[in-house]
């Protein structure tokens, strides 16, 4: 099998029931009806794995990144309406880490990486479009990375007041990897998926039919 796609997956683990894929990868799999590359984050995993693995889809030639994982709203009303998605506008990087440490490899990037277009607002008008023909309704806030799940109020009123919509432990280290490789990057959150995720991963399948065709529509020259 190879792959019919420019769209690259990269899953938070929570999200692993939406392939066949274990382990972090990254691994040739059918999503949503389509042939693509796809790696799946480590919880434990280092800045040097995050970095081989976006760099591993990169060497298998995807151009888009579409990253996935959940998140917790953290905004007044996000944590109970709107429903269960929203794209990445911006992110802040609250994780005290960085993968890009440590001495440079310019066969992947700059020295300082411009990170103020990190998640790319063309793509995601094209994702947003794609839905609401679909009837989904999708929002858009920036998310603050921070390592673990629980939050104390006074964390949860910084987060707020540094303008953070929603909080995981995924997306920001796969951007900057990823923006530093020159792919465009495009980020789906899975909002507050407690106590589990079997109820979300049918509906956000059948999102996904139709939001990487569109991706892919939107990666050929015009």
């Amino acid at each position: 099998m190879s792959s019919d796609s420019v769209v690259g997956l990269l899953l938070g683990p929570d999200l692993e029931g939406l392939t066949t894929v274990t382990g972090s990868g990254p691994s040739l799999t059918e999503v949503a009806s389509r042939s693509m590359w796809v790696s799946i984050r480590d919880v434990a995993g280092s800045r040097a794995d995050t970095a081989s693995r976006v760099r591993s889809l990169c060497e298998h030639g995807v151009r888009i990144l579409l990253v996935i994982d959940v998140a917790k709203g953290v905004r007044p009303g996000w944590a109970v309406s709107g429903g269960p998605f929203a794209l990445i506008a911006d992110h802040l990087n609250l994780t005290g880490d960085n993968p890009l440490i440590g001495p440079n490899d310019p066969q992947w990037g700059p020295r300082f990486q411009d990170l103020t277009d990190a998640w790319d607002s063309t793509l995601r008008t094209t994702l947003r479009r794609a839905a609401l023909e679909r009837g989904v309704a999708l929002r858009e806030g920036v998310v603050a990375g921070l390592p673990g799940s629980a939050r104390t109020a006074a964390e949860l009123n910084m987060l707020r007041m540094l303008g953070a919509d929603m909080v995981s432990e995924g997306f920001v280290a796969e951007a900057i990897i990823g923006r530093h490789a020159g792919r465009r990057m495009v980020g789906l959150a899975v909002l507050n998926p407690e106590p589990e995720l079997s109820g979300v991963v049918p509906a956000l399948l059948d999102l996904l039919r139709d939001l990487i065709p569109a991706l892919e529509e939107a990666d050929l020259p015009t």
